[in-house]
């Protein structure tokens, strides 16, 4: 029995032996082998320096996003501060030019040749600048549309008016043209003159509502003098026929539209009162007509009767007609009809 144990022990020593290697193995713990929990310096460094490459990524396109932002509400802005109409460049512009000038003829605006009658011109740049007002145009499109519809002498007197301005280099705005055209068309003699005819201004034989019309043509040519309503009411309201004027003072109306209105209401009244008035004239004359008549026949049939019977020559004339009756039987103090001698009626109701 001992030999055997001794020949375990040298089979073990000669195993260990035989794998050296043995010893050297790590043990594990668990199910992970002791090697992988070991620590590595130079990994350690990797991995910070990725976090830190991450962390200025991440910078960046944050500070990206907030400029992206601060652009688009600085385009906002100047989107807002833009005018509604602006013309494009190039050809654009030719059609914004072509269609505005086609929206303005649609309004068929009067052309203008020139002329010697000042109000014809004042009217002509009445209606453009009434068509200017429809499509707001600015200064220098007014100036265009104008200078488009202008033909003959006008359109020369305006390739003048250009040609100065071009040559000075100062600006042409509608002001200016305005200026310009009152100057050529509407000279200071004439404008004076039409103030002249407002100041002096009454209605006259016209009516209210003529009246009305002249005043509000004249009144353009003096605008300082009718700038303030109650000055304005108050011209028109002195300008009135005196039997009109007279009804209309009392109201004490501060506003021209006020006045005119008045006006026109007492000028019916006044026209329907002379219409009574000349009814009744009408009637009166047509009894006097009748009672003359009547009068007449009387007188005629009491000379034949005297005429024919000598003995009434003697009677004694009416004191009150002088006819040939007694007082108590004259017509005018019986009251009875001339025409016909009743007493239930007088004559112009005399069938």
């Amino acid at each position: 029995m001992p030999p055997r144990r001794t020949r375990k022990t040298t089979r073990r020593a000669t195993n260990k032996a035989s794998n050296p290697q043995n010893d050297s193995t790590p043990q594990q713990v668990g199910n992970t082998p002791q090697h992988e929990r070991v620590v590595n310096p130079a990994s350690d460094t990797q991995t910070g320096q990725q976090e830190l490459d991450l962390g200025q990524v991440m910078q960046t396109i944050v500070g990206l996003i907030q400029m992206q932002q601060q652009m688009q509400q600085q385009l906002l802005q100047q989107q807002a501060q833009l005018p509604q109409r602006q013309p494009q460049q190039g050809r654009g512009e030719q059609c914004e030019q072509r269609s505005s000038i086609a929206e303005f003829m649609r309004l068929a605006p009067p052309a203008f040749k020139g002329t010697t009658e000042p109000l014809e011109a004042d009217n002509w740049l009445t209606e453009m600048e009434k068509a200017f007002a429809v499509l707001r145009c600015q200064d220098d499109e007014k100036i265009l549309f104008a200078s488009y519809i202008m033909q003959g002498e006008a359109f020369n007197w305006w390739r003048m008016l250009e040609h100065k301005y071009e040559q000075d280099r100062e600006p042409l705005t509608w002001k200016k043209f305005r200026g310009a055209f009152y100057d050529k068309y509407f000279p200071q003699s004439v404008r004076m003159q039409k103030e002249q005819e407002f100041i002096h201004l009454k209605q006259r034989n016209m009516t209210v509502a003529e009246y009305e019309v002249k005043f509000i043509e004249l009144a353009k040519f003096v605008p300082k003098l009718v700038e303030d309503e109650l000055d304005q009411a108050h011209k028109f309201e002195m300008g009135l026929k005196t039997e009109i004027r007279k009804q209309v003072v009392p109201y004490e109306l501060t506003t021209y539209a006020a006045v005119v209105n008045k006006a026109l209401i007492i000028k019916r009244k006044v026209n329907d009162e002379r219409l009574e008035r000349e009814r009744n004239q009408k009637k009166r004359n047509r009894s006097n007509e009748f009672q003359g008549q009547s009068n007449e026949n009387a007188e005629s049939s009491n000379k034949k009767s005297t005429s024919d019977n000598p003995k009434q020559m003697n009677i004694n004339k009416c004191s009150r007609c002088g006819k040939a009756h007694a007082d108590k039987d004259c017509h005018w103090n019986t009251g009875a009809c001339f025409r016909c001698g009743k007493i239930c009626h007088k004559i112009a109701d005399c069938l």
